[in-house]
């Protein structure tokens, strides 16, 4: 089997609120995601998510990499990825765009050999327990507190939101927002908190 192409679709919701956590400073309008799509020539396609901003490196440089290959090679390519994009950072776009494909030749991997992708990883249990994720630093405390609860309404037992805004520069405002969520959710759901990175 051999990698034939690689492409992605770009799909964007313009009229979403935009969103924000500590590292992205202005939340804008609108929000998208990033699907790659690794083709080979025995008709079977991995697929994978990512960020838009990563299109040009997954369909230039990256692709470049893998077309030809042989994808059941997966820790060939993915050194072979790491090695072309190194020089752009080793962080941001270039390693969102590696991480896409990681996932969609994990994705076309399973689908060769007939099996879900946990089962190929080998599952440590049978069940996963899920949370909520959201809390967006540019919500305001009533659509936090609105998407929050609605996670728990839904029968989901834990939640995530997002601190440290403007890279942790008002601990105030993030304690204020932390203290409605629990208000709201009550004590037996689990809260957790993501900086990302601020």
């Amino acid at each position: 089997m051999r990698i034939t192409d690689v492409t992605t679709t770009t799909l964007v919701v313009p009229d979403l609120p935009g969103i924000k956590d500590s590292t992205i400073r202005t939340a804008g309008k609108g929000r998208g995601s990033l699907f790659v799509h690794i083709k080979t020539d025995e008709g079977i396609e991995g697929f994978g998510v990512g960020i838009t901003e990563s299109k040009a490196t997954i369909e230039g440089p990256l692709k470049n990499v893998l077309v030809g290959q042989d994808p059941l090679c997966h820790e060939k390519l993915w050194e072979d990825m790491f090695w072309k994009v190194r020089g752009y950072g080793r962080k941001g776009i270039a390693f969102c765009a590696l991480s896409s494909l990681d996932i969609a030749l994990w994705d076309l991997k399973a689908k060769a050999f007939g099996v879900p992708l946990y089962r190929l990883l080998g599952p440590y249990t049978d069940t996963v327990p899920i949370y909520g994720s959201g809390g967006w630093t540019s919500f305001d405390e009533a659509a936090l507190v609105r998407e929050q609860t609605g996670y728990v309404e839904r029968g989901i037992p834990r939640v995530k939101m997002k601190v440290a805004i403007d890279f942790g520069k008002d601990e105030a405002q993030d304690i204020k927002r932390l203290a409605a969520v629990r208000k709201a959710v009550g004590d037996d759901v689990e809260i957790f908190v993501d900086a990302n990175n601020g």
